[in-house]
């Protein structure tokens, strides 16, 4: 998987969204998407994955990631990881959709219905 690759997954759960306050809010923290090798400490072997760095939350070095190892292969492909960071944080952090990722991440502040 590439580049332009997590930009049409990107685009199109971007799509699938709806509300487009979130949408909106969300556009506002994306960033060019760029490539991270993290650690899956969740393994015992501990393999490293690419995750692709979709957003910068600004916040607490919070970013927005998309994978299609680790827990992608347990549904969840979207996460919240910590920017600083060489690990891909817990199971609780990977979410299914991206929609979702982003409600339950606390930075999108726009009055969910």
């Amino acid at each position: 998987m590439g580049i332009e690759d997590v930009r049409r997954v990107l685009d199109n759960a971007l799509l699938t969204m709806t509300d487009v306050r979130l949408v909106a809010a969300f556009e506002s923290q994306r960033i060019p998407i760029r490539r991270l090798d993290l650690i899956w400490e969740w393994s015992k072997d501990q393999p490293i994955y690419p995750v692709w760095l979709v957003a910068d939350l600004g916040e607490n070095n919070v970013g927005v990631a998309f994978a299609d190892g680790g827990y992608a292969a347990y549904g969840h492909p979207w996460g919240l990881i910590f920017l600083d960071d060489q690990y891909s944080g817990p199971d609780f952090s990977w979410y299914a959709t991206l929609e979702e990722c982003l409600r339950d991440s606390g930075y999108f502040e726009i009055g969910f219905d």
